[in-house]
């Protein structure tokens, strides 16, 4: 007789059942997963070129205060600050919310099955992935 698996999770492209995890296309079979653990990764890069557009933009501001201030040179200065500032923006949100990645350790390795900046959402997959592992017996 054939036993209907049955799921444990299902939303964004993730379902988790009692015998299989898939992943967009991926397939994991849940009697290989020993464990499942989650690493936060924060964006180091993004800090990075945030503190450096900062720094420029200090520059760029009082640069700009110690010219003469024919109209050309006003506008290039002004348009330079704003990029600048935009670059600065972007570079810092991006690093303040970090990224989680889902791990799965197998007799053989750890692999990264899963990541995403919504951590609910990755807590959530790992749940249910350690319920099928508990409920594999």
């Amino acid at each position: 007789m054939l036993v209907q698996d049955q799921f444990i999770y299902y939303e964004n492209g993730v379902s988790v059942t009692t015998t299989l995890v898939r992943i967009d296309e991926a397939s994991y079979s849940v009697a290989n997963i020993g464990s499942v653990l989650v690493r936060k990764a924060h964006n180091i890069l993004g800090a990075l070129f945030s503190i450096i557009a900062g720094l420029a933009l200090i520059g760029e501001v009082s640069d700009a205060f110690q010219k003469p201030s024919p109209v050309d040179v006003l506008l290039s200065e002004t348009m330079t600050i704003f990029v600048t500032l935009a670059i600065f923006l972007i570079c810092g949100a991006a690093s303040l919310k970090p990224k989680y990645h889902l791990i799965f350790r197998t007799s053989s390795s750890d692999q990264r099955a899963l990541s995403s900046y919504d951590g609910k959402m990755i807590s959530d997959v790992q749940a249910a992935i350690e319920r099928a592992i508990t409920q594999r017996g």
